[in-house]
This record gives C-alpha cells, sequence and structure tokens, in this order.
C-alpha cells in the first residue's frame, strides 16, 4: 500500500515537474530567441560591435546583444534592401535607429519592429513597418518615430507611463489603430500654439495667428515637476483631467485619427 501511494506521489510528481518545465520551454519559444552569432558578420567600433552584414534568410530576425564579450550597438547597412525579414528585434544596447546605425530603407516585407530600449528614429524608413514595439522605454515621444508613422498600425509601450508629442506632430498617424501603455492616462497637457525661440537673453514665446493648442501629453499624474518638456517653459503647457466623458476625444485627438485602442478599449470620437 505504502509502495502504491509512494508511486503515485512520484508520478504526480514526475507529471508537475513536466508540465512546469514544458511551460518554461514554450514560454521561451514565444519569446525573443537570438539568431546565431554564425549568421552575421561584423566589425569592433568605438563603444561596441557592429554588424556589417547578414548571411541568413530566416523572416524573424533577432539580434544578439552580446557578441564576442561586445555589446551590439549598430546595424549599418546589414538589413537594408532586405525583402525575406518580416521581423526583426534590436539589440539591448541599440539606442538609436538612424541611416548610420540601422538602415532599413527598402526593407519592404518589414512589418514588426522591436526595440528595447531604442528613444530615437532618424533618416530611415521601412515602408510596410505595420508594428512597433518598445518594451523598456518608460517616456516616449512620437516625433522621435516620425519616419515609420505613416505605416504604423500598432505601437506597444508596455514599459511607458507618459506618452508626448511635444511638437503637435499627429495627424500623418493616419493608420494608427491601436496603442498599449504601461498605465491609464489620467491627464492631459495641453499647449498652447505658438513659436518658441531660445535667444541670449533668455526664453521667448510667441502666439502664432491661426495655430491651433494642441494635446502635447499623456500622464498618470498632475505633476508639473516630474513630466515636463526638458528646456521648455512650463507656462505655456496646462495640466488637464481625463474624464469618463473626455477620453475618446482626448485620444483620437491626441493621436490624431477617429478612432483608436488603448490597453485593449476602442474609442471612437
Amino acid at each position: 500500500m505504502k509502495k502504491s501511494i509512494l508511486a503515485l506521489f512520484l508520478v504526480f510528481a514526475l507529471a508537475f515537474s513536466l508540465a512546469a518545465c514544458g511551460g518554461n520551454v514554450g514560454n521561451n519559444q514565444t519569446a525573443d530567441k537570438e539568431t546565431p552569432a554564425k549568421d552575421f558578420e561584423w566589425e569592433i567600433i568605438s563603444g561596441g560591435l557592429k554588424i556589417t552584414k547578414y548571411n541568413g534568410n530566416a523572416k524573424n530576425v533577432v539580434i544578439p546583444s552580446i557578441i564576442e564579450n561586445q555589446k551590439v550597438i549598430s546595424l549599418g547597412d546589414a538589413f537594408t534592401g532586405n525583402v525575406v525579414v518580416e521581423s526583426l528585434v534590436l539589440s539591448e544596447y541599440h539606442t538609436e535607429v538612424t541611416s548610420k546605425n540601422c538602415n532599413l530603407k527598402e526593407c519592404d516585407n518589414l512589418k514588426t519592429l522591436k526595440c528595447p530600449r531604442t528613444t530615437k528614429f532618424d533618416g530611415t524608413s521601412a515602408p510596410a513597418l505595420e508594428t512597433l514595439e518598445l518594451s523598456k522605454v518608460e517616456d516616449y515621444e512620437l516625433s522621435y518615430f516620425e519616419a515609420f508613422i505613416t505605416s504604423i498600425k500598432k505601437i506597444n509601450l508596455p514599459a511607458a507611463k507618459v506618452i508626448k508629442n511635444e511638437y503637435g506632430r499627429t495627424l500623418v498617424y493616419t493608420k494608427l489603430e491601436e496603442v498599449t501603455l504601461a498605465v491609464e492616462p489620467k491627464y492631459y497637457v495641453y499647449r498652447r500654439g505658438g513659436n518658441e525661440t531660445h535667444t541670449a537673453d533668455g526664453y521667448n514665446f510667441e502666439l502664432e495667428e491661426g495655430r491651433k493648442d494642441y494635446i502635447a501629453m499623456l500622464c498618470p499624474e498632475n505633476d508639473i515637476n516630474k513630466y515636463h518638456f526638458e528646456g521648455r517653459n512650463m507656462e505655456n503647457y496646462t495640466y488637464h483631467e481625463i474624464t469618463d466623458s473626455n477620453r475618446a476625444q482626448i485620444y483620437c485627438d491626441f493621436f490624431g485619427v477617429d478612432s483608436i485602442t488603448v490597453n485593449g478599449t476602442k474609442y471612437t470620437k
């Protein structure tokens, strides 16, 4: 009897162990698994390593964060003109996407771009890009990704509590359908329409005739010291509460669309 109970216990323990292992394996498989370093060519540059060529033919590519004990900080032209890759995950240490360190020109089938810590996009384009994910960016500025936004449908910002649009560049987000944030915004910041200039005598702001005010930021708290635009005169920005009655209008106006899904809920003007 004791042997039967012991055997039954061992069976359950083994089953539980396998299930747990299987669950972990499954999670790893669905997560972003790094592409083998042998699929790349590279060179050492100041500050880390630059990948110069991709020799594989996979549709989903995950750039290793470390190769030969060096941080991977640039892709150069390694993927320029690549029409096979559909999903690209950048290195943990790749903080900028520019025409010099990550030229995605003519990547006609690239639909998903994941950038753990990237905070700047400039001088490059990916005409088919639909999904942009910045998994560790906490303060997101829409204009950083202006080169991509004409095709973007989904922006995933699981760590972002603040999302800004300092320059009012929303109307080009014509295809944006969904945004995911770390928390639901509770306040929006209105900016007076006008021109800011910085001179030797200090800061100057002049209202521009015919230019409308616009929503410059969505954030979780009314804290002008915590959430502000660096180097800007915050006297021209005012905080307002987001309520159930104005949330749809605020979200749609901010992103420049007629309808938008934020954190799983769809809002329409």
